[in-house]
């Protein structure tokens, strides 16, 4: 058990092929090394195998010296089993631990029970006790015969450091993202393979696919044609498509399938939610990144120079007024008996593309024939708003601002804006021609042909604040105009009922409702030339 050491006895050229230093014993504890003797193993997944060199082990002497067994004869072992011989945790194991580099390492072992709860195993030699047994009776049947025998205390002292056995308390974490845990307490990993297993006494089939929120059922099918699947939660969409997070089974075709570059791209990291083109980021990658604005489609584009803006806002007011003047000119024209067509060209063509318009932002079923009219109307309608975007102007003007928000308010306040602008410039044409009553006879009938003209764009987009759409299966919605503003949370609803429904009530209804009141007020005189002049522009 232990050498009697003189102190005249030096060590030259001293080696053992089995185990050994200068001085040595045999094989009294099995134990960790000290740079691996952690009892607790944490973090384990049920039914999966684990690090070997968790569970490895070494046999040391009396001197803690680490006994290396090369050859087999050298009669040690160790084997692994559950401590609690009533709850099972070793689930596939054959033999005994493997030697290796003078560890026993355990490499086939998986581990299973109930995820989250904590177990313990035991490392144990059974040859151990048999080679400590032999040796202490050959020293009590020889003490007589060799005198330094005849002192046991260091013998009990060396046999107090006996450890036969070494115990390891396990915890096991609860089933992850892109796991199930299956009826024998595992937790499967979707996509590891397709094998069947029994789930709440059922047997299905797993196939590769997504995690489940409910543990204990099936893996979700992969859907092949919008999201890579690679095994567990590595899930991805698919170039034009994404998704809100790395959990989420709902995945949402991009407005601009080009923006989203799906999961896996070559040179970036895999992503559960998707990449983003350059310019582009946010829910849906529908957010323009700074200095650029979002314009048809959803497509973002680059803001011109300010002053560019400015010239085209001022192009386009001038146009404005001038379509203004025509429509107040026939108007009042027809009110003075002269016949003129020119009213009813005009208000015939502005129908049409209001009401062409309007079909076109509704996401219809519409026959091939008009679906490719409506289209090319719309991308119309879409140049035309980007050659002036009111995006840009109020980026400029409003850098920290939500950009739905300022345009909704703009849009509520736009008749008064228009209405206000109208009144200024008559006051300017009847103060630089003395003639006051021009004021009086153009203001009604200006009034009136501008609310015809933004009415039905003023009503359109205060309704799309009601417009929300799913990007994920937590029943939250989000705004089709904005879709990093969550609808019905604080900041939509001020939108909703300070801006929207108010503007809603007096544009949507209330105009209608006044200009009907007042025709009926005069209904018996509408051919009277002074209320054609007013109101001639309603039935005229």
């Amino acid at each position: 058990l232990k050498a009697i050491e003189f102190k005249a006895t030096t060590f030259e050229s001293n080696s053992s092929e089995a185990y050994g230093d200068d001085l040595a014993g045999l094989a009294l504890s099995v134990e960790p090394k000290p740079n691996n003797s952690k009892l607790f193993i944490s973090n384990i997944q049920s039914g999966a195998p684990i690090d070997p060199s968790n569970i490895a082990v070494s046999f040391y002497d009396t001197y803690h010296n680490e006994v290396t067994p090369i050859h087999e004869s050298n009669g040690l072992d160790v084997s692994l089993a559950s401590a609690d011989s009533e709850n099972e945790v070793v689930k596939v194991f054959e033999g005994s631990g493997i030697l290796l580099n003078g560890e026993f390492v355990f490499p086939s072992v998986e581990l299973t029970a109930t995820p989250g709860e904590t177990r313990k195993i035991t490392l144990k030699s059974t040859k151990l006790k048999t080679v400590q047994d032999t040796l202490i009776s050959y020293v009590k049947k020889n003490s007589k015969k060799y005198p330094m025998f005849e002192d046991q205390e260091w013998i009990q002292s060396a046999l107090r450091r006996q450890n036969q056995s070494q115990e390891y308390s396990v915890s096991f974490r609860n089933c992850e993202e892109g796991e199930v845990k299956t009826a024998t307490d595992e937790c499967f990993t979707c996509g590891s393979d397709s094998s069947t297993v029994e789930v709440e006494n059922k047997s299905m089939d797993y196939l590769i696919g997504l995690w489940n929120k409910d543990t204990n059922s099936v893996c979700k099918k992969c859907e092949v044609d919008i999201m890579y699947c690679q095994g567990g939660d590595s899930v991805a969409p698919k170039s034009g498509y994404w998704r809100k997070s790395s959990s989420s089974e709902f995945f949402v075709e991009c407005p601009n399938p080009d923006a989203c570059l799906g999961g896996v791209v070559n040179s970036k990291k895999f992503s559960h939610t998707g990449h983003c083109e350059s310019g582009y980021e946010g829910h849906a990658c529908t957010t323009c990144s700074s200095s650029k604005v979002r314009g048809v489609d959803y497509i973002c584009f680059d803001c011109p120079w300010a002053g560019w803006i400015a010239l085209q806002l001022l192009t386009i007011m001038l146009a404005g007024i001038s379509i203004v003047y025509i429509l107040v000119k026939t108007t009042l024209a027809c009110a003075t008996g002269t016949k003129s067509l020119h009213s009813v060209y005009i208000k015939i063509m502005m129908n049409h593309f209001q009401v062409i318009g309007i079909l076109s932002t509704l996401n219809l079923a519409w026959p091939d024939g008009a679906k490719t009219f409506l289209r090319i109307h719309y991308f119309t309608n879409a140049a035309a708003t980007q050659v002036l975007s009111l995006d840009c102007l109020f980026s400029y003007m409003f850098p920290n601002a939500r950009l739905i928000t300022v345009k909704l308010i703009t849009m509520s306040l736009m008749p008064v804006i228009l209405g206000c602008i109208a009144a200024i410039f008559l006051i300017l044409i009847s103060c630089k021609t003395r003639k006051f009553k021009i004021f009086r006879k153009y203001m009604i009938p200006s009034v009136l042909v501008i609310f015809f003209l933004i009415h039905p764009m003023q009503v359109r987009f205060l309704l799309s604040v009601f417009d929300c759409t799913g990007l994920d299966d937590s029943g939250r919605t989000y705004l089709r105009e904005d879709y990093d503003l969550r609808c019905w949370s604080d900041e939509h609803l001020v939108q909703v009922f300070f801006v929207a429904v108010p503007g809603l009530v007096v544009w949507s209804f209330g105009l209608p409702l006044f200009t009907f009141v007042m025709l009926s007020r005069h209904r018996d005189c509408l051919d009277d030339m002074r209320v054609k002049g007013k109101y001639g522009f309603l039935y005229n």
